[in-house]
């Protein structure tokens, strides 16, 4: 998995295509079928993080997101903040207040129960 981080690296140009040849969906499903392997979630999330920048909305509408979820409380530190830099990271690309609510407020109400968010101003609130 790192191979292809370091390719990203170094050919930024090539993230597209990996994308569009399945690269997310792959990686989720190897780490769904390899959960007890926090190594391995870790090296994905740094990899997804690569691949939000350049390609967002692809992100948010993969199973990546969901997929790091399921096995977040078994990472440790470093791996949990990478995850939650990627939630982020795709959160600034939601396209409109509805794709906003229904993709990536459930993911950051996980991450912080407490918190109410919203960055469109017409729907402004305050956490409790």
């Amino acid at each position: 998995m790192l191979s292809f981080y370091f390719l990203m690296d170094i050919f930024p140009n090539t993230i597209g295509q990996m994308v569009k040849e399945g690269l997310i969906t792959t990686i989720s499903k190897v780490i769904q079928e390899n959960m007890a392997y926090t190594d391995l979630a870790d090296q994905a999330a740094k990899l997804f993080i690569k691949i939000s920048t350049e390609t967002p909305e692809e992100m948010l509408n993969s199973p990546a997101i969901a997929t790091l979820m399921q096995v977040y409380d078994f990472c440790d530190e470093h791996a949990q903040k990478k995850v939650i830099t990627l939630c982020f990271n795709v959160s600034r690309h939601a396209n409109s207040e509805e794709q906003f609510n229904n993709q990536v407020m459930p993911v950051l109400l996980w991450i912080y129960p407490k918190v109410v968010i919203s960055r469109f101003g017409s729907d402004q609130k305050t956490s409790e």
